[in-house]
């Protein structure tokens, strides 16, 4: 039996039994206490005072809520405090303060508390206990409203003469703002930021919900890091820390609170943190933000500074990671208070709750450590020790392909693989796994986990992390050399849970890329490494500015790691593959024992019975009725297809290039011809809705054209302007070869002015001279994507005397309306000059004047009449024509000028309206949503000299950034660019 001791006493009229220890000062319910709490109906209440209680694996654990209790024993009762402790296997325990209110005496003065089956556990007396205990109480905690921030070492940021960096704010979702205002100003009061004079300085920050609910701030500091000089402060070196743990008995490791927000800020640099939230000031970090590039640094020079060296071969540090080893119990309690009170001195505090004290056995930094030495970590080859092994001929090749990758390094590779190998002859449908092949399998797994495949690392070679994911799991491998030389130094494979399983495949590569990198933490923090990936979309996601949700959060874990990311093609990225995929086979078995190896063994065993169905050579046929193209019925044997090998025929009759990617009848038709499966009329048609080049490669069946928008009047002269360019043209006998061409929505006036080149400096000289100040300003101006119009100075000087700048999208121009007024200067251009093309420019301003003066077909008025109020004087002869007719008031003319401008408003909107009904007849309409995945027509030109034509080129696969009436921002997935694009050129995915 147990030997432990127990005491059976009363709670109300209910008997407990419970352990007796006299190494716990408080006494504690643990878990599997939640029932007799129920069933006694006590009241649990808050805990206000901070205790932390610290079990016998070492560590600490904070409790946040207790119990008063009235115990009954011996004829005695006396109500105590009973703290609730959840990691404690046992339902109860009575600790001293249950002994000294009933006057017990210890039972063994040398009481030994063990826990059974943990070598974990260190065998304690009590005396030891106490005096652990105390030397716990030494450490500073931290506390609710206790934050440490040590006085020995400041961090900068040095940006050197770079300028300011400003990155636009992300929105905070609506539901979490009061959490947000609560976690801000918590961290006002410790310190941790302060609010932030005005500075050039901008940066987003994003929040993640821990798992206790609560906020946490983090800055995405990608744009300040990459003008940061770096920090050549050398990190601890793993391997030398190691070398120096020969065995030893007693073991603790301490974890600093938040260990960089105890670090201040100096204040020059705290302005380069600032950022802001939606309805709050402008906030900068005062502490430490995460996710700096040289904080590690900056952590390992105030580790150096505050333990120093005398305390080497008994007290080591990486980072924020303490570690405590001694050969004896004396030693090791003087070298806790010693770590104590230098953490104190510095201003540090500690948590508890994930330190572990005086232990026989720990984890750090990915290495096993106890009174044997220091063993690797199983976990970096269980990923390969871990593989299951295959159970289809798509898993076999998969896992001889990986292990081939490492031939080199084992002897005699051939003989070793050969039973596996040996099942792949013959091109196999089915696998018969043999016992020789599970045990070469067994023997090879082992030699790729050992030396000399599986390498010590040199810290002195970078590093690289392999990545790679499938629809059931994701694979790393961390490796350093090329080629040849190239060495692994650990493995990482880990299956999807159902909800990551139906992420997309981008979120599950950038998943993969994230467990790799937070699986090899302990070797690539502070050290510059590089990524390689067979996924190019993450290359443009890792610097993706405004990402949301769990790809934002995902992205802000990377922030703090130095690295470069590379395509790999999948070819070469074999390893990661295969542990990506490990988990994929078990799934299909799965699948296919629900039907097709049931129904081949039904066939098998009793063919009578299942008259339509046949087994021959292995493989499972039924005889189906069909139609032959002339209408005759026929029975025809088709071969069933377990699920497992259905994608290879659609792949096989679909995407190879004599299948031609062609459409459901064509597809359909030459897989039934020979196959059958149940519902392969949807899986047909499921897999060419998935097809990505059948969808960048085929025009849309029905026209992509949208409905005509609303008509948008504007209400006065000069209110409204649009520009566009003309050219470039023959350059004229004056230099020019341009024209500007301006128009007034309101009246349809044109301007046109010729200019020797169409860069920006003209513009703006041709604006602000000869159109805001003649006509005055207006309230917005709408062009192109021109790069005259896209530049920064050109959107300054709107900016600056406040006009709006509307753009059309890319590609089309008729959203412009001087786009009908450029097919008609061109024309009358063509009619003024013969042979002479360069005098084009001598006729410009009689074209402006022939425009403005002839009367507007809908309209009925002409431009100059509706500006000016009166119809223009095209010759001195019509004077006498004028003054025959009796002479107006101005009154009168304003008047009659105002009753025009209404009246031409109506009939441009009555034309629009017509023009629509007429045009909407013929369209079909579709609405895109932030987030939609489209298609959009590539606009790259033909290029003879470089071999490329137009029409060869695939529609672009894209997401919808934004919406804009029937104008919507795209973001290209394979290169991150963005551009607004007309609904006309938009398919949906």
């Amino acid at each position: 039996g147990d030997p432990r001791p127990f005491l059976t006493v009363k709670v109300f009229d209910r008997e407990i039994t419970a352990l007796m220890d006299t190494g716990c000062s408080q006494t504690c319910f643990g878990a599997g206490s939640g029932e007799i709490l129920s069933d006694l109906s006590l009241t649990i209440r808050a805990n206000t005072s901070e205790i932390f209680v610290r079990t016998a694996d070492g560590a600490m654990h904070q409790c946040e809520e207790l119990v008063d209790v009235p115990f009954q024993y011996n004829n005695e009762t006396h109500l105590l405090s009973v703290l609730l402790v959840p990691n404690i296997a046992s339902p109860l325990i009575l600790g001293m303060n249950f002994w000294s209110a009933f006057g017990l005496q210890m039972m063994k003065p040398q009481h030994v508390s063990e826990i059974q089956g943990s070598s974990d556990i260190i065998q304690l007396s009590d005396e030891e206990k106490l005096s652990l205990d105390e030397a716990i109480k030494a450490f500073p905690v931290t506390t609710a409203t206790h934050f440490g921030c040590t006085p020995k070492i400041t961090h900068t940021i040095d940006t050197g003469d770079h300028r300011p960096v400003q990155e636009r704010c992300y929105p905070i979702p609506t539901h979490l703002m009061g959490k947000v205002d609560d976690e801000l100003d918590r961290l006002l009061k410790l310190g941790v930021l302060r609010e932030c004079e005005p500075t050039p300085w901008l940066n987003p920050v994003t929040t993640r919900t821990k798992k206790d609910g609560k906020i946490r701030f983090c800055l995405d500091a990608r744009k300040l890091n990459a003008v940061t000089v770096r920090d050549t402060f050398p990190l601890p070196h793993i391997e030398s820390i190691l070398s120096q743990l020969t065995g030893t008995k007693f073991l603790s490791s301490i974890d600093l609170s938040e260990a960089f927000f105890q670090i201040p800020l100096a204040p020059e640099s705290q302005s380069k943190t600032a950022f802001a939230l939606p309805g709050r000031k402008l906030y900068c970090f005062q502490r430490t933000p995460f996710g700096l590039v040289n904080s590690p640094m900056t952590m390992a020079r105030l580790m150096s500074e505050v333990l120093g060296h005398d305390l080497e071969n008994k007290v080591y540090h990486y980072l924020d990671d303490i570690l405590v080893v001694t050969d004896d119990f004396e030693s090791h309690i003087k070298m806790l208070r010693e770590v104590a009170r230098r953490l104190r001195e510095a201003n540090l505090t500690v948590n508890l709750s994930k330190s572990k004290f005086c232990v026989g056995k720990l984890t750090y930094l990915g290495y096993d450590l106890s009174s044997k030495g220091v063993s690797t970590n199983t976990q970096k080859v269980d990923a390969i020790l871990d593989l299951p092994s295959p159970t289809n001929v798509k898993g076999l090749r998969q896992i001889v392909g990986m292990l081939s990758w490492y031939r080199k390094f084992i002897p005699n590779f051939a003989v070793e693989i050969a039973p596996m190998t040996d099942l792949l002859k013959g091109k196999p449908t089915t696998l018969n796994w043999t016992q020789e092949a599970d045990e070469a399998f067994v023997k090879l797994k082992n030699l790729l986990a050992s030396a000399p495949i599986l390498a010590t690392p040199n810290y002195n070679i970078p590093f690289r992390v392999k990545t790679d994911a499938s629809d059931f799991g994701c694979g790393g491998i961390l490796v350093q050399g090329e080629g040849d030389e190239e060495k692994v130094i650990a493995y990482m494979s880990r299956k999807f849970t159902s909800a990551e399983s139906n992420y997309t495949t981008t979120e599950k590569e950038l998943l993969g890329v994230i467990y790799s990198i937070e699986k090899f933490k302990q070797y690539l923090v502070g050290a510059k490494f590089h990524l390689e990936t067979d996924h190019s979309a993450l290359i443009w996601l890792l610097k993706l500015k405004d990402a949301k949700g769990r790809l934002a959060r995902w992205i802000l874990k990377l922030q703090g790691y130095d690295f470069e990311v590379s395509h790999r093609p999948g070819r070469e990225n074999v390893v990661p593959d295969a542990l990506s995929r490990c988990f994929d086979a078990n799934s299909v078995v799965q699948l296919q024992d629900k039907w097709y190896s049931s129904l081949f063994t039904k066939v098998s065993t009793n063919p009578a019975k299942h008259p339509e169905y046949r087994v021959e050579n292995g493989k499972l046929y039924k005889n189906c009725r069909v139609k032959n193209p002339t209408g005759v019925i026929e029975h025809k044997w088709k071969l069933v297809v377990p699920k497992e090998d259905r994608e290879d025929l659609l792949k096989k009759y679909h995407d190879e290039p004599v299948a031609g990617h062609f459409g459901f009848f064509k597809t359909f038709s030459r897989l039934t011809e020979f196959c059958y499966w149940p519902k392969m009329r949807q899986d047909v048609k499921k897999w060419l809705r998935k097809c990505d080049v059948c969808k960048g490669s085929k025009a849309p069946n029905a026209a992509l054209a949208p409905s005509m928008g609303k008509y948008i009047e504007a209400k006065r002269p000069w209110e409204f302007l649009s520009a566009d360019y003309i050219g470039p043209l023959v350059r004229s006998s004056h230099g020019y070869n341009n024209i500007l061409v301006l128009m007034d929505k309101c009246t349809k006036f044109v301007l046109l002015f010729p200019l020797r080149n169409a860069k920006t400096p003209a513009l703006i000289r041709v604006l602000n001279d000869h159109v805001f100040n003649v006509y005055g300003y207006p309230r917005c101006i709408l062009t192109d994507n021109g790069v005259q119009f896209e530049s920064r100075e050109f959107k300054n000087f709107l900016m600056n005397h406040h006009v709006a700048h509307y753009k059309t999208p890319y590609y089309h121009p008729q959203a412009n309306p001087t786009e009908r007024a450029n097919r008609t200067i061109i024309s009358t251009i063509r009619a003024f000059i013969q042979r002479e093309h360069k005098e084009w420019a001598e006729h410009l301003h009689e074209i402006q004047a022939a425009m403005n003066s002839s009367v507007h077909d809908t309209a009925k008025f002409s431009p100059y009449y509706l500006n000016f109020g009166q119809n223009m004087v095209t010759n001195g002869d019509e004077y006498e024509i004028i003054d025959a007719n009796p002479p107006e008031d101005f009154a009168t003319r304003m008047e009659k000028l105002k009753s025009a401008r209404n009246v031409v408003g109506s009939r441009l909107r009555k034309a629009h309206d017509d023009s629509a009904r007429r045009y909407n007849l013929r369209t079909r309409d579709q609405q895109f949503s932030v987030g939609d995945i489209v298609w959009r027509r590539n606009f790259l030109p033909s290029d003879a000299a470089k071999g490329v034509q137009h029409k060869f080129f695939r529609w672009v696969k894209s997401e919808v950034v934004s919406v804009h009436g029937d104008t919507y921002e795209l973001r290209d997935l394979s290169n991150n660019k963005i551009g607004r694009f007309h609904k006309k050129d938009i398919k949906p995915d």
